[in-house]
């Protein structure tokens, strides 16, 4: 490393530390200049010797969550690997060492930001507003782009709901590199070192760095006088490994070895000090990946241009007036977001412009032309928002409607078929033995959880309609087929309602969790308030208002063990 890049890490870490330190409450200003030179000493190098060496004036909080959040760690291949021996870390402390979820279901669309928001706030897509890595807004004619270095980290002004870091407030927290950290007390971005590593493509060293980054959680924690409440470490470079070379590319095995080592590293460091007592960890991921198949690829945009004659908008509208948006939104008939290629939002305008919801001649012109939309090669399922609580679901079968109604403080849904006869099986739901089940009309959203994590299509019903519950979603959503794409820039996609996408490895370890324990089904928005649960604090839930998550902490307790992986 030059010199010049040492200096520009060191001037990150201070200015980060800075702001982080001062927010704390015991931390008065006649201390900042002490401070300033002992972070300056922060970013000097790399780490060596224990990650945690902690004083004895440092007040340990009762209970602590460390959470490895892996983007893009696939279920398929993590299993895989785990039975060649190649994750000794993850399998020694989570899958012999702690509660594996059997069936855990990501949110819906199974696409980073998402599901990101979706961890730290226990509420589905549909109900937080982030839909994706880009999003569309009738209502404001906002076009938001993740994608860039510039705008990654605006997710967080996107959303108001209470994030696990919002109800610990009182709380140290820190998060390592994740882009959703609102109302952390400190971030660690390592936005110069990494940022060369990633334009480099070296994301494995971006990953490692997370790793490293213990030693400086530990420094900041001597400063304040006190340990995180729940550390985050977010490692990024697996699913962009997953992107760029396929999620079944030795690539991709060498990025999770190297998570492995991460979160090893970090383990070891935590039983070194001594916390392990008083520690729990979770191994979550966002999504799964699906490598596609060769010249597996449909191009929606072409085929809506061409069958459909639609004006398509792809790119952001950047003007910050709603005037000039409005303008240049007007000439457009339609707004397609392909959300990690394997998802498609489609927004049309309506009659008399964007305020009004898309016609149904608008959406019959994509479902009911000579050759539609659902009968094209690579589409799964066409979804339309078809009124407040009902969503029409089209394959090229036939069509179904999922209904919601509330039944006091609980929703119930149901699958309504069409006169197709017993056989008509869109979801392959009676050919997964649950005819009696759909036939039996209403169930709440757990129960369809329960009775359909196994499936090709895992918690479809419940999902798809609160999905829609935002207008973000679009008029439209189609899902790609096994291993179709809607782009062939990339060999390995997500985003699909498909089992491949949407199930994915999820464990918990800490004391009182049985080792080798396993539960049979949890969702991605359990982890906040099972964190919440494991640390004592579920009362605080009561702050975040309703979600859709549950606290799963009881059941971790009492899980049953199993053998092997």
């Amino acid at each position: 490393m030059t010199v010049s890049s040492k200096v520009s890490g060191r001037f990150n870490s201070l200015f980060e530390l800075f702001l982080c330190c001062a927010t704390m409450k015991r931390l008065s200003f006649t201390a900042l200049p002490s401070l300033c030179v002992g972070i300056w000493a922060v970013g000097c190098g790399r780490p060596s010797g224990d990650l945690i060496r902690l004083n004895s004036d440092v007040r340990l909080p009762e209970k602590s969550a460390v959470i490895f959040f892996v983007d893009g760690m696939d279920g398929r291949r993590f299993e895989a690997l785990l039975r060649e021996g190649l994750l000794p870390n993850i399998e020694k402390r989570f899958v012999r060492g702690g509660v594996g979820v059997k069936h855990a279901i990501v949110s819906m669309p199974s696409i980073t930001y998402a599901n990101a928001v979706s961890l730290l706030t226990g509420l589905f897509p549909g109900h937080h507003g982030i839909l994706g890595n880009q999003w569309f807004d009738r209502h404001t004619l906002r076009h938001q782009d993740y994608s860039e270095a510039a705008t990654y980290r605006n997710v967080n002004d996107d959303f108001d709901r209470a994030t696990l870091y919002d109800l610990l407030k009182d709380r140290l927290t820190v998060n390592v590199q994740g882009h959703t950290r609102r109302g952390v007390t400190c971030t660690f971005d390592n936005m110069v070192e990494s940022g060369i590593d990633w334009i480099r493509g070296d994301y494995i060293n971006v990953d490692r760095r997370v790793g490293y980054r213990l030693k400086w959680v530990s420094d900041l924690a001597n400063r304040v006088r006190r340990w995180p409440t729940v550390l985050m470490n977010y490692f990024p470079g697996v699913d962009k490994v997953a992107h760029e070379f396929g999620v079944d590319s030795p690539d991709y095995a060498r990025a999770m070895q190297n998570v492995d080592l991460q979160i090893g590293r970090v383990i070891d460091a935590v039983f070194t000090a001594g916390l392990e007592k008083s520690t729990y960890f979770a191994l979550v991921t966002d999504h799964g990946h699906v490598q596609r198949g060769d010249g597996r690829t449909f191009d929606i945009v072409d085929w809506l241009k061409q069958h459909c004659k639609f004006r398509i908008q792809e790119g952001r509208a950047d003007s910050q007036s709603y005037l000039s948006r409005f303008h240049y939104m007007d000439r457009y008939d339609a707004v397609v977001i392909n959300g990690a290629y394997r998802r498609t939002g489609i927004h049309l305008k309506g009659p008399n412009g964007w305020a009004d919801p898309a016609s149904e001649a608008e959406i019959e012109c994509v479902l009911e032309t000579r050759s539609p939309l659902q009968e094209q090669p690579g589409v799964a399922l066409v979804c339309v928002r078809n009124g407040k609580d009902r969503v029409k679901v089209v394959s090229r079968d036939g069509h179904f409607i999922v209904e919601r109604r509330m039944d006091g403080n609980r929703r119930n849904y149901r699958m309504v078929m069409p006169q197709k006869g017993a056989n008509f099986d869109p979801l392959r739901y009676r050919e997964s033995g649950l005819g009696a089940f759909i036939d039996s009309s209403w169930h709440d959203s757990r129960e369809w959880l329960a009775a359909t994590a196994a499936t090709r299509y895992p918690d479809f019903v419940p999902q798809v309609i609160e999905m829609f519950d935002s207008p973000r979603a679009g008029d439209i959503v189609v899902f790609a087929d096994d291993d179709w794409a809607f782009d062939n820039r990339e060999p390995s996609g997500h985003g699909s309602c498909l089992a491949e996408d949407m199930c994915v490895p999820m464990y918990y370890a800490g004391p009182s969790l049985p080792p080798g324990g396993r539960i049979d089904h949890a969702r991605l928005v359990d982890v906040m308030p099972t964190i919440l649960g494991l640390l004592g604090e579920s009362t605080r839930l009561s702050r975040a208002g309703s979600i859709d998550g549950v606290d799963l902490a009881s059941q971790l307790r009492s899980a049953l063990q199993t053998e092997g992986p």
